[in-house]
């Protein structure tokens, strides 16, 4: 093999290596964080922002301070990864669920509590499937699982994915 044969073997295999280390975290966070210590934690900070003018896409910067082992800390991600969607309802929806001055819970790491999320990540396994960065909250309106990327229902199981 030649030597741009081989460089694009390689650029592949570690292509492949950085996107199973993201599954893997991804899998590991939605494991673990159910099981982080819950701790209470103020808004600061709640904006919805165009993440794109190109495309339509929505993010909630969000920015919540909360007490950890008699330290304070300042969290900025609602989930893993941000929370970005195509429909401005969407992120709005969970936006009025993060308002500020609003106290909420709040997973924390205990191995580094830097690290702490506002909603909760995917409970059953069936979720998970859906995609790595498609995180499920609960609907703060209608109380059932939804998919924050998608403002449509499934008829039978009421969730956002068709």
């Amino acid at each position: 093999m030649s030597f741009m044969e081989w460089y694009m073997v390689i650029a592949c295999f570690g292509t492949a290596l950085l996107c199973l280390y993201w599954h893997c975290r991804a899998i590991w966070l939605w494991l673990s964080i159910p099981n982080w210590p819950r701790v209470e934690a103020v808004v600061r900070k709640s904006i919805i922002r165009q993440k794109s003018s190109r495309h339509r896409h929505y993010a909630l910067d969000i920015e919540f301070g909360y007490r950890f082992r008699g330290e304070d800390y300042i969290g900025r991600q609602p989930v893993p990864g941000g929370l970005v969607t195509q429909t401005k309802q969407g992120v709005e929806a969970v936006a009025a669920t993060m308002a500020e001055g609003t106290v909420l819970k709040v997973h924390v790491n205990p191995r580094r509590p830097r690290e702490a999320y506002a909603a909760p990540v995917a409970s059953r396994p069936a979720d998970l499937c859906a995609g790595f960065r498609w995180r499920w909250y609960a609907d703060p309106l209608q109380g059932q699982s939804r998919c924050p990327h998608s403002d449509r229902r499934h008829p039978e199981t009421g969730t956002g994915i068709e």
